[in-house]
């Protein structure tokens, strides 16, 4: 367990300098440009297939063949987070799973 803790600490280091350097990138260029959010068929056509579900099982293929209905749930779902600029806590969640 402890080299798994160390394996995925040196994997996912970062330098905080960077990633400053790289976030004050983003917020300039954020106001330069207003984007407009996803449309329906953006957010359906950028899922992958044949990737594992999250945490919720859900995977691309079945979204995909969905009805418009879900679709447009889904799109409502993404603007709001897109307008509010608040990603939901559950989707911040990770889980690694190593596979040798």
């Amino acid at each position: 367990m402890e080299r798994w803790v160390e394996h995925f600490e040196e994997l996912l280091r970062f330098n905080k300098e960077d990633k400053t350097q790289e976030n004050s990138k983003t917020e300039c260029s954020a106001q330069e440009e207003e984007v407009e959010p996803p449309t329906s068929k953006e957010i359906v056509t950028s899922q992958r297939n044949g990737k594992a579900p999250g945490e919720d099982q859900i995977v691309a293929e079945p979204m995909k063949c969905a009805g418009k209905d879900i679709h447009e749930e889904l799109h409502g779902l993404v603007t709001e987070i897109w307008r509010t600029e608040a990603i939901p806590d559950e989707w911040k969640n990770k889980l690694i799973c190593p596979i040798f």
